[in-house]
């Protein structure tokens, strides 16, 4: 059959019978998805389908073929592209098997089986519905909106101009290098830091000790403040919170201190000339160590039994009397008086090397020529027998729960002097003491 060009026009009238109606629609995998004209038209009105397929088509194709433009593009066509890119479909058309189009038209016949007529015409039902609510004249409305709000944004070339002429500034840590020291140098209005001065507590090294030099002018404001603190405390009552301590001197001109406790660690506290120390309201005086009085000018005023004077020494107070006798060597008498009518603790003690004499008795004294009642005890070292005791005094008589009645007299007047008979046997004068106290 020769090669013969026909215009669409001029084309027979297709029928729906001899279509092809069967056309792929997708491929996922190894499964092709296609549909069919004649499952669709079983259901749909023929004349319907004769008219999409036929005389829609021709009027179409006749309409763009006729066109300028088309004649334009197929004039830009060579001769040798055309038989290229045919030569390449016939490679396609070569490279597919019939198997494989019977599998996707059997697929797609499959696919479209399950579709219901019903399911579509809602579809298209429900698209008419939507495209029907949208007026033109509100797409127009958006589309203006949109068109003049971004007419006003910045250009990308209005944004090469920013911070152009801004030579010289910092604008972000990252410009501020080792060059700049740990202060930057202010300049304009601004005055720099004046050399010496300490700006922060990292210029403070150990070459400052415990306290910094003063500038002239903070020393004249420090003496300002000592002026005012001066004042501050020196005037009306003043509250202080917590512990105080003074390095110097508190001196009290007038006034008075008055404290729970006044605690006074490890110094001294001096009463000077015109002072006095007050306890009163019953106050208490308590004294752990030692009292030591260099002198008491007045009189000591105590009661509940405290001897502050030897006024307060009466009778009816124990009294106390020592003496010591030197004796000679040899054989000798020593001896002591007492006061007549009184009862009396009494002792005499001498020790010497190789010698030791001791003596103590309690007795009670009446009148000078009677007996004295009581009892003594007398001892010597023998061994060394450099003081030996011969003789006690021999007016002391007495037994031990026993009552006596004689002797009935003593030498008169001689009962309260008691004598001792002491040997000194170490060739020199030794020192014997002896002593009693008054019980009564």
């Amino acid at each position: 059959m020769a090669n013969s060009r026909k215009k669409i026009s001029e084309l027979p009238a297709l029928s729906v019978a001899s279509l092809d109606t069967t056309f792929v629609l997708g491929i996922s995998g190894s499964t092709t998805y296609k549909i069919s004209i004649n499952n669709l038209t079983s259901s749909l009105d023929g004349a319907f389908a004769t008219d999409l397929v036929t005389n829609a088509l021709s009027n179409t194709l006749d309409t763009k073929l006729s066109t300028s433009s088309f004649n334009s593009y197929t004039a830009s066509i060579s001769t040798g592209s055309l038989v290229t890119s045919i030569s390449n479909l016939n490679t396609f058309t070569a490279s597919v098997t019939t198997a494989s189009i019977v599998t996707s038209i059997s697929n797609l016949n499959t696919f479209t089986a399950s579709i219901s007529t019903a399911s579509l015409v809602t579809s298209i039902s429900n698209l008419n519905t939507f495209t029907a609510s949208q007026s033109t004249s509100s797409l127009v409305d958006r589309l203006n909106t949109i068109e003049s709000v971004s007419g006003s944004w910045i250009t990308e070339s209005e944004t090469g101009s920013f911070l152009t002429s801004l030579s010289g500034a910092i604008s972000s840590s990252s410009q501020l290098t080792s060059s700049y020291d740990t202060r930057y140098t202010l300049s304009g209005s601004v005055s720099a830091v004046p050399s010496g001065t300490i700006s922060g507590s990292s210029q403070l090294t150990s070459s400052y000790d415990v306290r910094y030099t003063l500038s002239s002018s903070f020393s004249s404001i420090s003496s300002s403040f000592n002026s005012r603190f001066n004042g501050l405390v020196t005037t009306g009552s003043n509250t202080f919170s917590g512990s105080q301590i003074f390095s110097g001197s508190m001196v009290v001109t007038s006034g008075q201190i008055i404290a729970s406790a006044i605690t006074n660690n490890s110094s001294s506290l001096f009463l000077q000339s015109g002072s006095n120390l007050y306890v009163q309201n019953n106050g208490l005086v308590e004294i752990t160590g030692s009292l030591n009085a260099t002198s008491i000018t007045g009189s000591i005023a105590a009661t509940n039994g405290v001897i502050s004077g030897s006024t307060q020494l009466t009778t009816a107070f124990p009294s106390k009397t020592t003496g010591a006798w030197s004796v000679p060597a040899g054989a000798s008498t020593q001896s002591f008086t007492v006061e007549a009518g009184a009862s009396y603790t009494m002792w005499v003690n001498g020790n010497i090397p190789n010698g030791i004499i001791t003596w103590n008795a309690t007795v009670t004294t009446s009148n000078t020529n009677v007996p004295v009642v009581g009892s003594q005890y007398g001892w010597y070292y023998t061994a060394g027998n450099a003081l030996v005791l011969t003789a006690m005094p021999d007016q002391i008589i007495g037994t031990t729960n026993t009552l006596i009645s004689s002797p009935t007299s003593y030498a008169p007047n001689t009962s309260n002097v008691f004598k001792f008979g002491i040997t000194n046997n170490s060739g020199t004068t030794q020192t014997i003491n002896y002593g009693y106290i008054k019980l009564s």
